[in-house]
């Protein structure tokens, strides 16, 4: 089993590695949204460009072309009026018509002072030289109506041949002015149309730059939190097929750098209490070793104790012989020595004698029965350690 492997130290991976998985989840969403509401506020300004152009659009159809109907409808009816005035049987008639003129004429300068207030001067160049040629005109209408309601008909018909090229003239520069403000009105259309474009083309490449730049900020995000996972799942594969002297390589502070981190730590924990037991399998190894050669030692103890207890009982037994033939000596010895005290004075030194000899008698069994004694002490011993199961720790 390998030695305990330290776990790596935590480290900082960046800002947005270190931050949690909900932080990033949030991060990612809060970019989408600010994307999408980007989006939309380019949309929206573009689309309110649109709008205005062709709210210009709108207002120059109103202002200068519906105007500008109105005054050449007007210039028109002005001219059919005019001969009127020369031809009509009566001088009331005349002035009747030349009523009707003048209501005409103010209706014409309505729609001029109309025009020059929306600032045709600026779109139609032409619009002062229209002015100057229908000055003109007016200044011989005046002499053509003068003429009519003098109701003299040659000076009318004189003073009319003179007017016409004037009307064409004058006809000819509203063509212009009126031309001049059709091709603004186009050119305000083009535009629109073009801010249009631009805007959806705008919008579309915000759009697909956003999404791009969401799905790429969305893949970072999610990389950063599966590679890590992967990392710890392949240690913890190595750890199912044995192998603790994996780590996973993982330096970040979130939910998953706190996870590999732990895992390091229980793998510390396993790999020491593998080496703790292997280190008891040792000691225990060395403990059987010498508890079998105690075993040993002890049955050869045993077997030489039993040989020395059977030696000892042999010469126990032949002791206990020899102390039963002496006593049975020693008693005939008293019996005779008795029967010798009963005799006479004579028989006194025999006495004497035989006393001594039983003294010496006594202090010789006494001596064997020592022996006998530490011969039996000493083979106690040796019987209860043979008896006595013996235990090794």
């Amino acid at each position: 089993m390998s030695g305990m492997t330290k776990a790596a130290p935590v480290r900082r991976t960046g800002w947005f590695a270190d931050r949690s998985i909900k932080t990033k989840i949030a991060s990612a969403l809060g970019v989408l949204l600010l994307l999408t509401l980007v989006i939309a506020g380019v949309g929206v300004s573009s689309l309110n460009s649109a709008r205005a152009n062709l709210h210009d659009i709108v207002g120059m159809n109103r202002t200068y072309k519906e105007t500008l109907d109105t005054l050449v409808l007007a210039q028109m009816r002005t001219r059919i009026l005019l001969p009127m005035v020369g031809t009509s049987p009566t001088k009331t008639d005349r002035q009747q018509w030349m009523s009707e003129m003048d209501k005409t004429d103010q209706i014409i300068e309505d729609a001029t002072a109309k025009l020059e207030d929306a600032g045709i001067t600026s779109i139609a160049p032409s619009w002062a030289t229209y002015q100057q040629d229908y000055a003109t005109w007016t200044e011989q209408r005046k002499k053509v109506t003068d003429a009519g309601l003098a109701m003299n008909s040659a000076a009318f018909q004189k003073e009319t041949a003179a007017a016409v090229p004037l009307v064409k003239q004058y006809s000819a520069s509203q063509a212009a002015t009126s031309k001049e403000v059709g091709d603004a009105f186009y050119a305000r259309a083009d535009a629109a149309a073009s801010q249009i474009s631009t805007a959806i083309i705008t919008v579309i490449v915000t759009l697909v730059l956003g999404a791009a730049l969401s799905i790429a900020l969305g893949l970072y995000a999610a990389n950063l939190v599966i590679r890590p996972i992967r990392k710890v799942e392949e240690v913890l594969d190595r750890m199912a097929e044995g192998d603790l002297t994996a780590r996973a390589d993982v330096h970040s502070r979130d939910e998953v750098g706190h996870m590999a981190g732990s895992l390091t730590r229980a793998q510390d924990a396993i790999v020491a209490a593998f080496d703790g037991v292997g280190r008891t399998s040792g000691r225990l190894r060395e403990s059987a070793h010498e508890l079998t050669t105690s075993v040993d030692g002890s049955r050869a103890n045993a077997r030489q104790a039993s040989i020395v207890l059977d030696t000892v009982r042999g010469s126990s037994d032949t002791v206990s012989t020899n102390v039963q033939t002496v006593a049975a000596g020693t008693e005939e010895m008293t019996a005779s020595i008795r029967e010798i005290s009963k005799s006479a004075n004579d028989a006194a030194g025999v006495a004497a004698s035989a006393v001594a000899v039983a003294d010496q008698t006594n202090a010789t069994v006494a001596k064997l029965g020592r022996r006998v004694r530490r011969s039996v002490r000493s083979s106690r011993p040796s019987r209860a350690s043979r008896s006595r199961p013996t235990c090794w720790r």
